[in-house]
């Protein structure tokens, strides 16, 4: 039978991995809608600097923004559930409090990502600046969210507790 601290040690533990997949799914949020902005603005750019600007043109450039942000956030909710999770439950057992392997994992699941649309280990060199934008980007800043989002529960337990003006009396 598990004892009283055991217990309190587990609610903690699965308490933080909750928080954690919380502001992992924001972090998606985010880095979707960040994507579909910079996708939208690039193409701006490209049909601006083209010269055929139009109402169909900027239609079209918003259709295929929406569709790429919807694309990274489908992908972000899949890598959060299978990678992010899980990779913070590791770490937190380990007590590594860095973000390095959350950028790490990114990248990684970007080269996947990215050889699973293009089927060739020499892809990269085929992709151009908005295609490498549009998938690495996103995984950067996704993990750049969640790291930043996650630090201060990190160092919480490093620190001491504020001091406190409440006195009990019994």
């Amino acid at each position: 039978m598990m004892d009283r601290g055991d217990n309190d040690e587990k609610i903690v533990r699965d308490v933080r991995l909750n928080v954690a997949f919380e502001h992992a799914i924001t972090a998606v949020l985010v880095g979707a809608l960040a994507t579909g902005a910079l996708s939208f603005l690039l193409a701006v750019f490209s049909i601006v600097f083209e010269g055929g600007f139009g109402l169909v043109a900027l239609g079209g450039a918003f259709v295929s923004s929406l569709a790429k942000g919807f694309f990274v956030f489908i992908a972000g909710f899949f890598f959060s559930i299978t990678v992010m999770t899980p990779l913070f439950a590791l770490l937190e057992r380990a007590q590594y409090r860095r973000g390095w392997p959350f950028f790490a994992a990114a990248v990684a699941v970007s080269l996947l990502i990215m050889l699973a649309l293009e089927g060739q280990a020499t892809a990269l060199s085929r992709f151009g600046v908005d295609a490498l934008a549009g998938i690495f980007f996103p995984a950067l800043i996704i993990a750049a969210l969640f790291v930043r989002a996650i630090a201060p529960y990190w160092r919480a337990p490093q620190e001491p507790p504020p001091p406190s003006n409440i006195h009990y009396l019994n």
